[in-house]
C-alpha cells in the first residue's frame, strides 16, 4: 500500500513514477506500487496527478533501477560478487585451515592462534572505519580494486613468514584490506539491485562463501603441512577480484549522489542494453522523491566529514543503528566463534587427525542452506531469517553436543552427531544474510557505508574479546561443552531479535528519505 508506506516514511508521500521504454526509445511516465509489481509484472498505472516538485521527465534512481529487466547484466553482476565473496572467504579461512601446518613449522600454539585471529579482528575493525572515508570519496569500485590488489600482495608476502610475530603483522594488514574490500563490494553490489527479487539476489551472493571455504579446505588437504598454500590461494582470488573490478561499472547511486548525472545515465544505458532494453538519456535522475529531498543527496552529501555523517546516523537512525549493532555483536559471540574454532572443535569431537573431510561435509551443508535461503529470503523476511539462524541453529548445535556421547559407545551411531552438525551448518547463513541485508537496506545511500563503518568495528572489537576469552575455554573444556555454550548464546540472540526487531525491509524499496520510522 503506497499510502501506508508513505505515512511510515518508507516512501515519499507522492505518486510513484517510473519510465517505461519501448523499442523506439520513447518514454512515458507511469507508476507501479509494490503490490502490483509482485502480482502482475506487466501491468502499468498512469497517475492522474503529477508532482509539482519534479518535471515530467524526472525519475527517482530507485524506480530507474526497478525498471531494468533481469538479464545478462544482473547475471554478470551476481557472478562478480560471488567471486568476491569466495575470495573474502579464502582470506578469512586461510589461517584456520593452515593451523596444523603452522603448528609444525612455526611452532604456534592454540593461544598463539587466538592472538593471530584477534589481530585479524582488530585490523578488520580499522578497515571497516576506513571504508567510510575511502568508499564515499574514491568510490565503491576504486576502493575495491585497491584493497583487493593490496590484499593479494600481502598474502603472497605471508609465504615468506619465518615467525608468528611477522605473520601477525601481515595478518593485521590483510584484515584492513579484507574489511575495505568487504564493505565496498557489498555496498557496490546492493546499490544496483531492484526492489523485486532483491532478497534472492542478496542471498545468492552468499554461495561464494562456501565455495571459497571449500577451495581452502581442498588446498589444505592436498598440500598438508605446507601451511602457506591456503594463503597463496587467497592471494590469487583477491587478485582476480581486482582484475574483474577494473572492467566493472561504478554504482549508479554513488555516481548520482556525487553529482555525475552523465555517468549515471551511462551505467543505466549499459544495464538496459545488456538486458535487451533501452534507456532515455533525457530523463532527469533524482536520489529521492522530490527536488527538495534530492538536495539532501547532492555532491556534498557523500563528501561531508565522517563525523558529521556519524552524527546524522545517530540522530536520524539511532534506534535502528543500536538494533543492528547488537545483532552483529550476537553474531560475533556465536557464529564467528564457530568460524574460528570450528575445525579444532570438530577435530576433537570426532577424534580425527584430518578433519578436512568432516568440515567439507559441513561446508556442503552451509551451501545447501544458502540455496534454501535464496528460495525463502523474501517470503520469510529478514526477521524470519534471523529466527532460523539463531533459534534453529541453537537447537541443532545442542543436539550435536548431546548426541556426541554416542561416539564413545558404538561406531554405528557416528552419523547421528554428524547429521545434526551438517544441519546446523545449513542454518549458519540465515542470520548472517538477514543482518547484512537489513543493514544494507535500511540506511540511505549517503549513510550506507558509514553505517557499516560504525557497526562492523563494534562487531570486530567484540570478537577480539570473545576470541581471547574463548581460547582458554577451547583448551580446557570438552568439545561438547563448547558447542553447548554457543547454542545457549544463539538462543539468547534469537530472544533479543524476537523482542526488539524494528520492522521488515523485505520487498520494500530502498528508501532515500532522511528517516525510516517503524510502522
Amino acid at each position: 500500500n503506497p499510502t501506508a508506506l508513505g505515512a511510515s516514511g518508507l516512501l515519499p508521500n507522492r505518486p510513484c513514477r517510473c519510465v517505461v521504454l519501448g523499442a523506439s526509445g520513447t518514454s512515458a511516465a507511469m507508476a507501479k506500487s509494490d503490490r502490483s509489481h509482485s502480482e502482475e509484472s506487466n501491468s502499468t498505472w498512469t497517475p492522474q496527478t503529477s508532482s509539482p516538485a519534479l518535471p515530467a521527465s524526472a525519475l527517482c534512481i530507485t524506480e530507474a533501477l526497478d525498471a531494468v529487466p533481469l538479464g545478462r547484466f544482473m547475471a554478470g553482476h551476481l557472478l562478480t560478487m560471488i567471486v568476491a565473496m569466495a575470495s573474502l572467504a579464502a582470506v578469512h579461512e586461510a589461517a584456520a585451515y593452515s593451523l596444523w601446518g603452522m603448528k609444525e613449522h612455526l611452532r604456534t600454539t592454540d593461544s598463539g592462534y587466538a592472538r593471530l585471529t584477534a589481530v585479524f579482528q582488530i585490523g578488520a575493525a580499522i578497515g571497516c572505519f576506513a571504508a567510510s572515508l575511502l568508499a564515499d570519496n574514491w568510490g565503491r569500485r576504486a576502493t575495491a580494486i585497491v584493497s583487493s590488489f593490496t590484499g593479494a600482495i600481502l598474502h603472497y608476502a605471508a609465504g615468506t613468514a619465518g615467525s608468528m610475530a611477522y605473520l601477525d603483522w601481515l595478518r593485521f594488514a590483510q584484515a584492513i584490506c579484507y574489511a575495505l574490500c568487504m564493505a565496498s563490494m557489498n555496498t557496490w553490489y546492493v546499490e544496483f539491485l531492484p526492489t523485486r527479487h532483491r532478497g534472492q539476489l542478496l542471498s545468492a551472493l552468499c554461495t561464494g562463501w562456501p565455495i571459497g571455504r571449500g577451495m581452502t579446505i581442498v588446498v589444505s588437504k592436498y598440500f598438508g603441512s605446507a601451511w602457506f598454500a591456503t594463503w597463496y590461494l587467497a592471494g590469487a582470488l583477491q587478485l582476480l577480484v581486482a582484475v574483474i573490478m577494473l572492467f566493472a561499472w561504478e554504482s549508479p547511486r554513488f555516481l548520482l549522489i556525487s553529482g555525475d548525472q552523465a555517468k549515471a545515465h551511462q551505467v543505466l544505458a549499459s544495464m538496459h542494453a545488456a538486458s535487451g532494453g533501452s534507456w532515455d538519456q533525457r530523463v532527469h535522475l533524482t536520489m529521492a522523491g522530490t527536488d527538495e529531498e534530492t538536495t539532501l543527496f547532492d555532491k556534498g552529501a557523500s563528501n561531508t566529514h565522517i563525523f558529521s555523517r556519524i552524527n546524522s546516523l545517530v540522530y536520524d537512525h539511532g534506534r535502528l543503528l543500536f538494533f543492528i549493532m547488537v545483532v552483529f555483536a550476537c553474531l560475533a559471540s556465536t557464529s564467528l566463534l564457530l568460524d574460528t574454532w570450528g575445525p579444532l572443535i570438530f577435530q576433537r569431537l570426532f577424534d580425527t587427525d584430518t578433519p578436512q573431510s568432516i568440515m567439507m561435509l559441513f561446508n556442503m551443508g552451509d551451501l545447501g542452506g544458502i540455496f534454501v535461503s535464496i528460495a525463502v529470503a523474501d517470503m520469510v523476511g529478514r526477521r524470519g531469517s534471523l529466527f532460523l539462524g539463531f533459534f534453529m541453529q541453537a537447537f541443532l548445535l545442542a543436539a550435536t553436543a548431546q548426541t556426541s556421547k554416542f561416539l564413545t559407545h558404538t561406531a554405528s551411531l557416528f552419523y547421528v552427531p554428524l547429521f545434526f552438525g551438517t544441519m546446523a551448518s545449513g542454518c549458519r547463513c540465515f542470520a548472517w544474510e538477514a543482518a547484512s541485508m537489513w543493514l544494507s537496506e535500511v540506511f540511505p545511500t549517503h549513510l550506507r557505508v558509514t553505517a557499516m563503518a560504525v557497526v562492523m568495528p563494534v562487531m570486530r572489537l567484540l570478537s577480539v574479546v570473545t576470541l581471547t576469552a574463548s581460547g582458554e575455554l577451547i583448551e580446557r573444556a570438552s568439545p561438547a561443552a563448547c558447542l553447548a555454550v554457543i547454542s545457549v548464546l544463539l538462543f539468547l540472540s534469537g530472544v533479543f531479535v524476537a523482542v526488539c526487531f524494528p520492522f521488515e525491509t523485505a520487498n520494500v524499496p530502498m528508501s532515500e528519505s532522511r528517516r525510516w520510522h517503524a510502522k
